[in-house]
């Protein structure tokens, strides 16, 4: 049932998903090396750079100093 409702998903938003390839892969590995913890917002981060998009959080203390841009939008 879940992969049922993970291909209709995949497949409704399908233009909208964005890829991670090596070259994500490359930016993530050198946002983790000085800290490597944050893992999934370090992945976040390398994909926002890579495809040049600001991130919309309210969690702004784990994007400090990867170069993404962020907008808070709470404050």
């Amino acid at each position: 049932m879940l992969e049922s409702w993970l291909k209709n998903i995949i497949a409704a938003y399908r233009n909208n998903i964005l890829e991670f390839t090596a070259i994500e892969a490359q930016l993530w590995g050198r946002l983790r090396v000085p800290h490597h913890e944050n893992a999934l917002d370090k992945q976040i981060a390398a994909t926002a750079l890579a495809y040049d998009l600001c991130l919309v959080t309210r969690n702004t203390d784990d994007f400090i100093g990867t170069g993404a841009r962020v907008i808070n939008p709470f404050v």
